[in-house]
């Protein structure tokens, strides 16, 4: 017989922290948008662009704030990936095809008959270029955890800061030609800011002993 410990008037609080490691495939959707003025460059920009998805590594600290509520914070380095794509005429040629027929009517008159036709041959060439886009950002999110010792689960919002961004590719620029774009920032194609993320996810955890745990954290992110 072993006796149970007596609970205190609020329940037994917990005091942990945790470090947690992950990394992630993702699936990537980008929109374009702008004013009318704009709107024949960006839809081409926009068809010639294609997300190619991406992934994240990060680590992060997780400590209770009571027995439900988690706040985490980390360090995590996420890159995208995304393939452009230009199809732009090279050569049109203009070919005279002449064709010449013999027709022989009921009575046995044979008449030729000569037709010509032009045919114009447009060739086009096709450049390719995969563009990458790397961040260093912080989430901080708060958590909702429920659950037991053999499975638990969490509901998770917060926000994710930019602290650093840097990029390597080439781009459609305003006169529809593909420009390379300088990862230092100085050709006016990007600037570099501290952006903010909006971050939602569900954890689902697998304790496997007093000190490890197992998760699977599905999210959504809107930059």
């Amino acid at each position: 017989f072993k006796p149970k410990d007596c609970p205190s008037i609020d329940g037994n609080r917990r005091n942990d922290w945790y470090y947690e490691i992950y990394a992630s495939p993702d699936y990537v959707i980008k929109s374009v948008k702008g004013n009318d003025a704009n709107s024949a460059y960006l839809q081409k920009k926009d068809s010639s662009e294609s997300m190619r998805g991406g992934f994240t590594v990060g680590g992060r600290i997780s400590k209770n704030i009571n027995e439900q509520f988690v706040l985490k914070a980390g360090l995590q380095f996420t890159q995208l990936n995304e393939r452009l794509s230009v199809r732009t005429e090279n050569e049109r040629r203009v070919i005279t095809v002449v064709t010449i027929k013999t027709v022989t009517d009921a009575f046995g008159n044979t008449t030729t008959v000569s037709d010509t036709s032009t045919v114009i041959q447009i060739g086009y060439v096709e450049k390719v270029a995969n563009n990458y886009y790397r961040n260093l950002e912080l989430p901080i999110t708060l958590g909702y955890e429920f659950g037991n010792k053999k499975f638990k689960a969490s509901i998770n919002g917060g926000v994710i800061v930019n602290l650093s961004s840097w990029y390597s590719g080439k781009v459609l620029d305003t006169a529809y030609r593909i420009v390379p774009v300088n990862p230092k920032g100085t050709d006016g194609v990007y600037k570099h800011n501290i952006g903010l993320s909006l971050y939602g996810s569900i954890s689902l955890i697998k304790p496997m002993s007093d000190r490890i745990d197992v998760f699977a954290e599905p999210y959504f992110r809107y930059n």
